[in-house]
């Protein structure tokens, strides 16, 4: 089997990758379409979707490799649920953007929306391992949501706490680093609590 911290780093590296990704295809569009703070933020909900996919992916395929209970089916269900919760928080914090469209309150929205993407997915994920008996109470889901919340919560406010888009490098490396504390805190809490 996979030592705890081997499975912690892969989960970690799939966020940094996940992040990463979703940013990319932000700054891509935000390249070819000039867009104005209001359009950024609706382009980066829809790319939420992405990121959360590819971070429930990868908890999925860590799992897979060293659960045996947890089958492709449950990948499956695991990519889907952190999508849908990433686009479910960053629709909220979105909507929060658009009570005053300032840069301040687009990062605040971005902390808020990922915030609440890391907690909902977070609750299901934990769900599903209770189902699968990985988890054994309520008090371990709570700590496993808690968790994600807390791992999204410091990723998002690393990002975007601190105005770093004027140094392309610092901010790649922000999100990268990101994506690493999201992974680690999230994951780390999850094993924890497991089975």
């Amino acid at each position: 089997t996979i030592k705890k911290s081997m499975k912690i780093f892969l989960i970690a590296f799939g966020w940094a990758v996940a992040l990463s990704i979703g940013t990319f295809f932000l700054f891509l569009s935000n390249l070819s379409h000039h867009l104005n703070p209001r359009d950024v933020m609706s382009e980066f909900t829809r790319y939420g979707a992405t990121i959360g996919s590819i971070g429930g992916l990868t908890i999925g395929i860590v799992l897979m490799w060293t659960k045996k209970a947890i089958k492709p089916s449950h990948v499956a269900l695991l990519t889907f649920i952190w999508g849908a919760s990433f686009l479910a928080g960053l629709t909220i914090g979105w909507q929060l953007f658009l009570l005053d469209a300032q840069s301040e309150i687009f990062s605040r929205g971005m902390i808020v929306g990922m915030s609440i993407g890391g907690t909902l997915g977070g609750f299901f994920t934990a769900i599903l391992l209770h189902q699968q008996k990985l988890l054994n109470d309520w008090i371990n889901i709570s700590l496993v949501t808690v968790g994600w919340f807390l791992a999204l919560f410091d990723g998002s406010s690393l990002i975007f706490g601190f105005n770093f888009v004027g140094i392309p490098i610092i901010f790649t490396l922000a999100i990268i680093t990101s994506g690493m504390i999201i992974g680690t805190i999230g994951s780390t809490i999850m094993f924890w609590r497991m089975r």
